[in-house]
């Protein structure tokens, strides 16, 4: 009876290891969606879309959405900066109702050339956020926002999670 029951807590032992080794093989997949706005008296406007499909294996997942507009250097060449958004994010751990994310979050746009006084020269608007966020599945929380400095604007990011797998 006793080599019986040791041998029960063996294999069940090696059976849980399996489970443990396989779960490392194949993470759980999410889908993130981020909802970019601007606030602005209490009225949303410019509100954007972005999904992103991370894995659950401490990876960073990237987007990357934007032009690169051409800036006059010396000897009339030209340098390009990116403008747009670029958002890195990585799930860092998992619960039955959520995940937490590390995430970084920048979000660049071109003061037009009337509006800046350098002659003429485009100005290049920036937020960057880094930050940590717990997500529950399926509810829109709010994982950054500021207030922009030239405007009365908040420029406020969302993301909710869904888990596909």
């Amino acid at each position: 009876m006793k080599k019986l029951l040791i041998a029960l807590l063996l294999f069940t032992s090696v059976g849980l290891a399996q489970t443990a080794d396989e779960a490392k093989k194949d993470p759980a997949i999410y889908k993130i969606t981020f909802t970019v706005a601007e606030v602005q008296n209490g009225q949303r406007s410019n509100v954007r879309n972005y999904a992103m499909f991370l894995s659950a294996n401490g990876r960073t997942h990237s987007t990357r959405v934007g032009n690169r507009v051409p800036v006059p250097a010396k000897d009339n060449t030209f340098q390009y900066l990116d403008v747009g958004l670029n958002m890195n994010c990585a799930v860092t751990s998992e619960k039955s109702d959520g995940i937490a994310v590390e995430f970084n979050f920048d979000l660049g746009s071109l003061i037009t050339p009337e509006a800046s006084a350098s002659d003429h020269l485009p100005v290049v608007r920036q937020l960057r956020q880094d930050g940590v966020a717990y997500l529950p599945l399926g509810k829109a929380t709010e994982i950054a926002s500021a207030d922009d400095i030239n405007t009365t604007r908040t420029v406020v990011v969302e993301a909710t999670a869904t888990k596909i797998k």
